[in-house]
């Protein structure tokens, strides 16, 4: 006597695992963005403006001015005035050209209100100065605009931080499922005959199977 040995189904909805993980991944992810966003210190921002006058003012020499704003003599000259490091003025303070104007703006960024303000302002008074000092606008046709009065705290885009941290929380719940090893799930109605129990213990008179010897009793031996 045997008896079938029925498989555990495996649930069809498996994949469906895997899809509240993702969507679980890219709701963390985006949870955890917008904490550290809220979390980190609010930067300040800063501006101040110069403007190029004179005889013939020109679209070039504005540009030539926003290429020397950052020059080694200008950084210099305000890391002196503001006690702050020439290679952290370089890095937090920007200078671009105002378009469909000749005005060139100045923007610096920092953590402390107070450092914003005074690499702005020491950046828009240091350019013309350097100009001047080194013969490059004896015209003086760079002048300070409009200094710095305060630094705004920059508003943090709290809605593409948490898009970001979605994605970012989406990508790698995919990267683990790809590297996940790749298995095959069963036939939920899939019977294995491959084990099979017999239950019936084997009998000593199964003819098909055992062979039967029959012996002649032993007499006496004549010598």
């Amino acid at each position: 006597m045997t008896r079938l040995l029925r498989l555990p189904a495996v649930p069809e909805s498996l994949h469906e695992g895997w899809l509240w993980a993702l969507i679980g991944s890219g709701i963390g992810g985006a949870v955890a963005a917008v904490m550290v966003a809220v979390l980190i210190p609010t930067p300040y921002r800063a501006e101040a403006t110069l403007v190029v006058v004179g005889p013939a003012p020109t679209r070039e020499l504005q540009l030539t001015y926003v290429d020397l704003a950052l020059a080694p003599g200008v950084v210099e000259r305000a890391s002196a005035i503001t006690g702050v490091a020439p290679a952290r003025i370089r890095d937090d303070v920007r200078v671009v050209p105002a378009p469909q104007s000749l005005l060139i703006r100045v923007f610096a960024t920092s953590k402390r209100q107070g450092d914003a303000t005074a690499m702005a302002n020491a950046i828009a008074r240091s350019l013309p100065a350097y100009l001047q000092d080194t013969g490059l606008d004896n015209t003086q046709s760079l002048r300070l605009a409009r200094t710095a009065s305060t630094a705004d705290p920059v508003a943090l885009p709290l809605g593409a931080s948490a898009a970001f941290g979605a994605l970012a929380g989406l990508a790698l719940c995919w990267v683990t499922i790809r590297l996940r090893p790749n298995s095959q799930s069963p036939d939920p109605h899939f019977e294995s005959n491959l084990s099979r129990t017999t239950l019936a213990p084997h009998s000593l008179s199964d003819d098909s199977d055992d062979t039967h010897v029959k012996t002649a009793p032993v007499g006496p031996v004549d010598l």
